[in-house]
């Protein structure tokens, strides 16, 4: 991955993580140590919406099979290169992920399918393209992309065209509305044929953004810069200071004074250089599917109901806005709630907290023009909102 996912850095805190971070290696447990056990294997209905401009872009369906076989050898651990883990410690510590993906097979509404969707767009740089209202383009078909079917159950992955330096995007559980949750992908690094090139040939951009979607950060831990000081909230990934993207170190560095998992699928290094995920990813992963990816699991169904549509919970975050005299909310909570405020840097540019309902103006540092990230949470609720601050 030569760039991190910009979505992924705006969602700053995690489902699983501690109230303390340390570089002290490996950190202290934060998940159930009983967790990498549980479910067996779980199979993951993928589909593929291929959103294309010029013909290159048309990627085959050769190309697609390539990427679920890819991924299937790198999260079971049966891809051949795993030998060449450079630290003996660290090929102890390799996990099978016990994930199997394939095609989806049935729509939402029951009918049989090869799981590959196919749109034509006038938009160039579509996957990374915002329409007025906010929403992003690539998933709606009204907006010249393509619908998603049912994020809490199937894998969306859009494969579309992104801006240059940028190959792909996920976003973390619970960051993005339901229609637009999913991985963004670029033509070229989706697969290990057609219009893919060394050294990002073997599909692990699909590898490393999967990871997010489930819940996995980087190496470093949230945000884009990495330090001895933040944490990814696994037990057995050493902290770094370096992000070693677009490279291939031929060994492990020591940038905190622990060896540096250069290898591991979560870091940014070259295609052939990363190589395996851990047993504490594993049991991130699993946490995330006995909770907000719970849709996963054998026991639930993708098939929509064609009755009656079931009853949703009233929202507690009513309309908000940013204007010039702040963020106006209307909070209709009965208990305590915290409300942040992302750039689309990921940085953080605005914390309020408070109890009950409230309604009203909040002051807000100086903006500037742009789309922002609200995440508000009422207990075990979360809701997120894209905001859009105009200039006047």
């Amino acid at each position: 991955m030569k760039r991190w996912s910009l979505l992924c850095l705006l969602y700053l805190a995690s489902f699983y993580d501690g109230a303390s971070q340390t570089c002290a290696w490996p950190p202290t447990p934060v998940i159930p140590p009983n967790a990498d056990s549980t479910f067996g294997l779980v199979e993951i209905p993928v589909v593929v919406h291929v959103v294309w401009q010029l013909p290159a872009q048309n990627i085959s369906d050769e190309q697609i099979f390539s990427q679920i076989e890819a991924l299937n050898r790198d999260y079971r651990l049966n891809n051949e290169d795993f030998s060449g883990v450079s630290q003996p410690l660290f090929r102890q510590m390799a996990a099978d992920m016990e994930m199997h993906f394939v095609l989806a097979q049935t729509t939402p509404q029951g009918q049989p399918t090869n799981g590959i969707i196919r749109r034509a767009t006038s938009l160039p740089d579509i996957g990374l393209a915002y329409a007025p209202d906010g929403r992003r383009r690539v998933c709606h078909d009204d907006l010249g992309g393509s619908d998603a079917w049912p994020t809490d159950c199937y894998l969306n992955i859009w494969v579309a065209a992104l801006p240059a330096g940028l190959a792909g995007q996920a976003t973390l559980p619970g960051q993005a509305d339901p229609e637009e949750d999913g991985v963004f992908i670029t033509p070229d690094r989706f697969g290990l044929s057609g219009s893919v090139a060394a050294p990002y040939h073997l599909g692990r951009t699909s590898t490393h953004e999967i990871g997010h979607f489930f819940n996995l950060l980087h190496l470093w831990g949230p945000g884009a810069q990495a330090s001895c000081t933040a944490d990814d909230g696994v037990s057995d990934t050493p902290c770094q200071s370096q992000t070693y993207a677009g490279v291939c170190p031929m060994g492990a560095g020591f940038t905190c004074g622990t060896p540096d998992m250069t290898q591991n699928f979560m870091g940014l290094s070259q295609d052939p250089c990363i190589l395996f995920f851990t047993h504490g990813q594993k049991r991130r992963v699993r946490a995330a599917l006995a909770g907000p990816r719970a849709g996963f699991l054998p026991a639930n169904t993708c098939i929509v109901s064609t009755t009656e549509p079931p009853i949703e919970p009233p929202e507690f975050l009513g309309p908000c806005w940013l204007g010039t005299q702040g963020l106006w909310l209307d909070i209709r909570a009965s208990e305590a709630w915290l409300l942040s405020l992302y750039d689309i840097h990921g940085r953080q540019v605005g914390r309020w907290s408070g109890w009950g309902h409230q309604s009203g103006y909040q002051a807000t540092p100086e903006l500037v023009p742009g789309i922002y990230v609200l995440v508000a949470r009422n207990g075990a609720s979360q809701a997120v909102k894209k905001l859009i601050f105009a200039a006047q």
